[in-house]
């Protein structure tokens, strides 16, 4: 879902243009590893404009991005705030099971 995000991110700067004067500009990208997982997230100015699960069309050229995020990571998920939002998604190592003091982890 980063990567979605990141994608949804690119799309509002073209279609919505600049960000509210209460946010901070830009687009952010954490990774964080760990023995066990990797965390990623991706951070933008626009709280209105979570990305959505759509169905598309087999000839559409977009619109699988959800769809595919959901089906690859072990959690996804958004944190919304009135300066914008941050999309999250956990992947745990190939034969990693996540604990839920994992998971507790991961939720703020």
């Amino acid at each position: 879902m980063p990567g979605v995000s990141l994608t949804n991110a690119i799309t509002c700067v073209r279609a919505l243009g600049a960000p509210s004067s209460q946010a901070d500009p830009g687009v952010w990208i954490g990774i964080k590893t760990h023995a066990r997982w990797i965390h990623l997230r991706v951070r933008d100015p626009y709280p209105g404009a979570l990305p959505e699960e759509r169905r598309p069309d087999p000839m559409d050229t977009s619109g699988r991005g959800v769809l595919i995020s959901m089906a690859v990571a072990d959690f996804l998920w958004a944190e919304v705030s009135d300066t914008g939002k941050v999309v999250h998604a956990v992947f745990a190592k190939p034969g990693v099971s996540l604990s839920r003091a994992d998971v507790a982890g991961f939720v703020r």
